[in-house]
């Protein structure tokens, strides 16, 4: 499936699904951390973090944080990998 263009749609409305899922834990007292792997063709797209922006801001989740080590220096490499997943973290 990562090869393949539904990836981001389908990347997009898993976060969307897990953010609402951790807001309705949250409502219920349960506190968890989520955390999201993203494929190396999803880390490629220009507009990932703007519509990630969108859908943290629609569910008013605003205590996440990238954690992406090393991602900057390595995503002019990612096209041609799959093997990188950084993940966003609740912190």
């Amino acid at each position: 499936m990562q090869q393949t263009a539904p990836i981001g749609p389908l990347t997009l409305a898993l976060i969307d699904q897990a953010l609402g899922q951790l807001v309705t834990w949250r409502k219920l007292g349960i506190d968890v951390q989520m955390s999201v792997n993203l494929s190396a063709r999803n880390l490629i797209d220009a507009e990932l973090p703007q519509q990630v922006a969108e859908i943290l801001e629609r569910h008013r989740v605003a205590a996440l944080t990238a954690m992406l080590s090393g991602w900057r220096e390595a995503r002019p490499g990612l096209a041609s990998t799959s093997s990188a997943t950084p993940k966003l973290t609740r912190v």
